[in-house]
């Protein structure tokens, strides 16, 4: 062995080292993996300086046949020209070097698998959380909690649809958690999210996390499961949830009752696969600024056990609907009353769910016999051919969640051609029809 060959196999040494620190962003400090690294790169030394001797015994191999072929004498003399010789092929000498190669670089690729990694950054914060606490599912749907009713012993269960979803919510201290169970088609847990503690228990699938967020992708790297703690007491999901009748679909699109979890749409944030790329985001994924200021969120309120509230599930269809209309303006009008203004604030929570300019409650004029639910708009589109799809939306979700309310639009003159104005009045007696309540305007405020 000469001394430059001494020398490229230190050079391959310390590369290895070096390659699996900058794989797992410094060296490790426990035994078992400064065992396995060192292991590795004197591997892949070997490897290396294995390919290199073959590559040199093929070359010497093949300057001997040549040597051989040049120094031929023939023992019988030959009457005329002597006949060919073919000159000995490089292949032949070089047919063993190259297996051995391609044994030493197959080994080197393979033992890349080994490489010990960091384990990934489970969530976990610091900075002091709120007295409201938030969780969103999907695009922009929130539900706000005090952080007094979560810390109750009992978790508290999402529905969907008439259906629970699988996701309990509850506080530790000032940190709001969400236990989430997602189970595959045989019915058996495929993801579990225990407190911060997670496992993926289906082949082919990977996952990755850090400090701030969870995503478990499947084997078409598809996002099914995303999980972002935006500060300690907001958290928001996104993936295909199973239900009793099907798949609720909460990705970045929308949130509806889908057939198959494939269905789900939801933009990656972090970079795969895992083992390569620990926690390391996409290049234009622009991460929670958890220390920045927070704008205000509508304040948690008491709900009365016997008045009108929005039930969970209604939450969630109205937002769904009427968030793929964002910016609209809305008036929300609401009568005298502590249960009828707790209503009316019901509304104005989803309408900021869905990114709605919402103005109100504001107290509907005294004279005014606001019941149940109405809705105004301006007079111009008494004529139209075809009303804005807000309106259409808002009015169809109102029928489909069975909210009692008149079924018939006014036309006010005193309502701006861009605004929608939801009347929210007492409770009517169950045997009264809304629908033949006198209309309500503004003309009269």
């Amino acid at each position: 062995m000469t001394k430059p060959e001494k020398i490229l196999g230190l050079l391959v040494l310390f590369a290895g080292f070096g390659i699996q620190a900058a794989q797992r962003r410094g060296l490790p400090s426990d035994l078992k993996n400064v065992a396995v690294t060192a292991g590795l790169s004197a591997l892949w030394g070997l490897c290396v300086f294995g390919c290199w001797l073959a590559v040199k015994a093929a070359l010497i191999l093949h300057k001997e046949d040549i040597k051989e072929y040049n120094d031929y004498l023939p023992r019988l003399e030959y009457v005329g020209d002597p006949p060919p010789r073919r000159p000995p092929s490089r292949w032949r000498a070089a047919a063993a070097p190259v297996v051995l190669c391609i044994i030493f670089i197959v080994s080197i690729v393979f033992s890349t698998r080994y490489i010990p990694v960091p384990p990934l950054e489970e969530p976990s914060f610091y900075e002091k959380g709120g007295d409201t606490m938030t969780f969103s599912i999907g695009r922009g749907i929130g539900r706000q909690m005090t952080a007094e009713e979560l810390r109750q012993k009992r978790p508290l269960d999402l529905q969907f649809d008439n259906s629970v979803l699988p996701i309990s919510l509850y506080a530790d201290g000032d940190v709001l958690y969400a236990d989430i169970t997602v189970a595959g088609e045989d019915g058996t847990p495929t993801i579990e999210l225990r407190k911060n503690q997670f496992t993926v228990q289906h082949d082919g699938w990977d996952k990755n996390s850090n400090k701030n967020a969870i995503e478990v992708i499947n084997s078409q790297s598809r996002v099914v499961f995303q999980l972002i703690r935006e500060s300690r007491s907001s958290v928001r999901l996104k993936g295909a949830f199973p239900i009793r009748d099907g798949v609720v679909i909460a990705d970045d699109t929308h949130l509806v009752v889908g057939h198959a979890a494939n269905e789900c749409n939801i933009k990656p944030i972090f970079k795969y696969p895992a083992w390569k790329y620990p926690g390391r985001y996409v290049e234009d994924y622009e991460q929670p600024k958890i220390n920045e200021h927070i704008p205000p969120l509508p304040p948690h309120r008491a709900r009365s056990p016997h008045g009108r509230s929005l039930a969970d599930w209604q939450n969630v269809r109205l937002v769904s609907v009427l968030s793929r209309y964002p910016r609209q303006k809305v008036m929300v009008l609401a009568s005298l009353g502590e249960e009828t203004w707790s209503y009316a604030e019901d509304f104005r929570d989803v309408f900021i769910s869905s990114k709605w300019a919402v103005e109100g409650p504001i107290p509907a004029p005294i004279d005014q016999p606001a019941m149940d639910l109405q809705l105004s708009l301006a007079y111009q589109l008494f004529s139209a051919k075809d009303l804005p799809m807000p309106c259409v939306a808002l009015r169809a979700t109102l029928d489909f969640l069975k909210l009692k309310s008149s079924r018939k639009f006014v036309f006010d003159p005193d309502v701006p051609i861009d605004k929608i104005v939801l009347w929210v009045g007492a409770k009517s007696p169950d045997t009264a029809n809304p629908n033949l309540f006198p209309p309500l305007g503004l003309r009269r405020r």
